[in-house]
């Protein structure tokens, strides 16, 4: 079944965001995985073939496949594709931030420049957007925007954090040597997150799921803003009994 390799797609390739996934009613779940699916292709774009006109290319054919489904038209037939336009057209999900995720994708193609503005721009098209892309596959409404897309802003730069280290062994370290710009965005990244969390009462339960996916951020926030050395040595990371243990602690007490 389509589903089932999607689901093993992202079990796989975004087990983070695939453990999270399970706090959905079963038959939404579906939904989240062929979001974080998508998310996955696009982001692997860049790195997956040695020549950037290749890579364009790759990104190319999932915007010309978006703005087809965006069309009612046909598609390619790739078991992400057709899932994800389900779930597009389920409800009614918007298609403009599946393009713009895709086109913040395109500057890790020449390398995101390690400054602020550039960065903030890059998390808020692609962790906001998907946060946000996916509570609206779960049904959140409109007005509860705001909050979600800051704590996936928030939680997006905590995930940058911990990937500068495989990020440098490809030559494309963002946070090396670069200690004011690591705190100042952890500090922006923490103020994000207590933000969007003093409206927590004005986000449904539905979307607990979808906001559970940021669950690792408080830690790696934390101890970047403490030391941003420590990103650098790739030390915040946690070990796999504490990161499940946290995941069930926020999943049973709804406190994402």
């Amino acid at each position: 079944m389509i589903s089932d390799r999607v689901q093993d797609l992202v079990r796989r390739g975004d087990p983070d965001r695939y453990f999270s996934s399970r706090a959905a009613p079963p038959e939404l779940r579906p939904r989240l995985w062929s979001l974080y699916a998508f998310n996955l292709e696009v982001s692997r774009a860049p790195w997956a073939v040695s020549e950037p006109g290749l890579a364009a290319a790759r990104l190319q054919w999932w915007i010309d496949a978006i703005r087809q489904i965006e069309a009612g038209g046909p598609i390619p037939r790739y078991d992400v594709c057709e899932m994800l336009r389900d779930t597009v057209v389920s409800v009614a999900l918007p298609t403009e931030p599946l393009i713009a995720l895709i086109e913040a994708k395109r500057t890790e193609i020449s390398g995101l420049r390690p400054e602020l503005e550039p960065i903030r721009r890059y998390v808020d098209s692609t962790s906001s957007n998907l946060m946000w892309l996916a509570a609206v596959a779960l049904g959140t409404p409109r007005e509860c925007e705001g909050a979600v897309r800051e704590f996936g802003w928030g939680t997006g730069i905590a995930s940058l954090f911990r990937a500068d280290p495989q990020m440098a062994g490809r030559g494309r370290a963002l946070f090396r040597g670069r200690p004011e710009l690591v705190r100042n965005l952890a500090l922006a990244a923490i103020s994000k997150i207590a933000s969007a969390r003093s409206s927590r009462r004005e986000i449904p339960t539905r979307a607990l799921a979808a906001m559970l996916a940021g669950w690792r951020a408080d830690r790696s926030l934390r101890l970047a803003a403490e030391d941003p050395g420590n990103v650098e040595r790739g030390e915040l990371a946690e070990s796999e009994f504490r990161r499940r243990a946290t995941l069930s602690w926020r999943s049973l007490t709804g406190h994402w």
